[in-house]
C-alpha cells in the first residue's frame, strides 16, 4: 500500500529519498568494526539492513527514478547542535558524570567490576537515563584498555576481583532523549595511587588539559592532536624512570597515529563532525579520549570529557568528575552507595 501510494506521487519527483546507508560506511560502532570484528566473514557480501533492502526494492519498483539516501543530508545537519540538542546531550553527559563519580567512590579491593557496573546502573536509570550508550566498561588491572581485546571470548577474565594496587578504567555513556554520551576516567583500587600511577597520570593530565584548554572556533582537530603530542614530547627530557619514559613515547606514537583525540556525538556515539583537518565552529559537541597506558605497570591513564565549541571557546557537559590525583584520592575516601547499602542491612 505504501509503494502505491509513492507510485501515485512520484510522478513529478526524479528523485527519491530513503534512509540508508551501506553497512561499511555507517557512522556507528558495528559498521566501523563490522568486518573486524567477525560480524561477516571477509569475502562474502555486507549485509543488508532493512533500510538498504528498502532502497533496494525502491529502486526495482521505479526504475526511471533515481533513490538516493538521505543519511548524508541528515548527517550535515547534525554537525551543528541546536538548542534542544544541546540541552538533552548536556543531560545525558551531567548523568553519566554522576554515575561516574559513584563509581570511583565505590571501588575497594575484593570488590569485582560488576559491582561497580552495578553502581553506575543505580544512578544512570535512578537520575532518568533511558539506557547505557554501551555496554559498561569497568576493567581492572591487566584488562584495562589494551590487554583487553583478546579476552571478548573469556567474560570470567573480564569479570574479575579488583586487587590492592590495581588501576581501573572506567568508560560509560547514557542515553537522554536519543542523545547519548561517553565520558570516563581512571582511579587506584586501593584509593591512593601508586608512586607509578601517580607519576604517569601527572604526566599525562597536563597534555590532556592543553587539549581540551584550546579548545576554541577554528582549531581543527589535528591541531589537538599536535597539542598533545607535543606536550607529551617536551617532558621526555625530564624523565629518568624508564618505565616512564617508555610509556610516553608510545603515547606519542599512538596519539600522533590517529587524525583526531575523539569523536564526535550526538543520537550515535560516534557522531556527525566535519573532516578532522576542518575547523571547529560553535555548536559541535565532541569527546577528547587520549591514553596514556603503561604495560610494566599495567595502568591506563585515562580522562574521556565531552565538549560543546562555543563562541569564544568551549564548555565541558560532563561536568562534575574529578581531573587531578588529589581530587580522585579525595572522592575515593567518601562512603559509596555500596558501602551504606551494607550498613542498611
Amino acid at each position: 500500500r505504501f509503494l502505491h501510494d509513492v507510485l501515485l506521487r512520484s510522478a513529478d519527483y526524479p528523485v527519491l529519498y530513503t534512509l540508508y546507508i551501506p553497512f561499511l560506511e555507517a557512522g556507528n560502532l558495528y559498521g566501523k568494526t563490522g568486518a573486524l570484528t567477525g560480524v561477516f566473514p571477509p569475502g562474502l557480501g555486507e549485509p543488508l539492513s532493512e533500510e538498504v533492502q528498502f532502497a533496494r526494492r525502491l529502486a526495482e519498483t521505479f526504475p526511471s527514478h533515481r533513490i538516493k539516501s538521505l543519511v548524508p543530508a541528515l548527517l550535515e545537519l547534525q554537525i551543528i547542535k541546536q538548542e534542544e540538542e544541546i540541552r538533552l546531550l548536556r543531560q545525558a553527559n551531567e548523568i553519566a558524570a554522576q554515575g561516574v563519580v559513584e563509581a570511583i567512590k565505590a571501588i575497594r579491593p575484593g570488590l569485582y567490576d560488576h559491582d561497580i557496573n552495578a553502581v553506575m546502573e543505580f544512578v544512570f536509570t535512578r537520575q532518568g537515563s533511558v539506557n547505557p550508550t554501551f555496554a559498561l566498561n569497568v576493567m581492572s588491572g591487566p584488562n584495562s584498555f589494551l590487554d583487553l581485546l583478546p579476552l571478548w571470548s573469556d567474560y570470567d577474565h573480564l569479570d574479575r576481583k579488583m586487587e590492592a594496587g590495581e588501576g581501573v578504567f572506567l568508560d560509560a555513556g547514557v542515553e537522554v532523549g536519543y542523545y547519548v554520551s561517553d565520558i570516563g576516567r581512571t582511579a587506584p583500587v586501593s584509593g591512593k595511587f601508586t608512586a607509578a600511577q601517580k607519576k604517569l597520570y601527572d604526566t599525562y593530565l597536563p597534555c590532556f588539559l592543553k587539549a581540551e584548554q584550546s579548545i576554541r572556533p577554528g582549531v581543527t582537530q589535528r591541531d589537538l592532536v599536535k597539542i598533545c603530542a607535543a606536550c607529551a614530547r617536551n617532558q621526555l627530557p625530564n624523565l629518568a624512570e624508564g618505565y616512564l619514559r617508555r610509556a610516553v613515547e608510545d603515547f606519542v606514537r599512538e596519539v600522533e597515529s590517529h587524525s583526531t583525540l575523539g569523536h564526535y556525538q550526538d543520537m550515535n556515539v560516534l557522531g556527525a563532525g566535519p573532516a578532522d583537518d576542518e575547523p571547529l565552529k560553535p555548536g559541535m559537541v565532541f569527546a577528547i579520549e587520549p591514553i596514556l597506558y603503561s604495560k610494566e605497570q599495567k595502568f591506563a591513564a585515562f580522562v574521556e570529557d565531552v565538549i560543546l565549541v562555543t563562541a569564544d571557546g568551549y564548555e565541558v557537559l560532563s561536568k562534575g568528575m574529578p581531573y587531578t590525583t588529589d581530587e580522585i584520592e579525595k572522592l575515593m575516601s567518601h562512603k559509596s552507595i555500596i558501602e551504606a547499602s551494607d550498613e542498611r542491612h
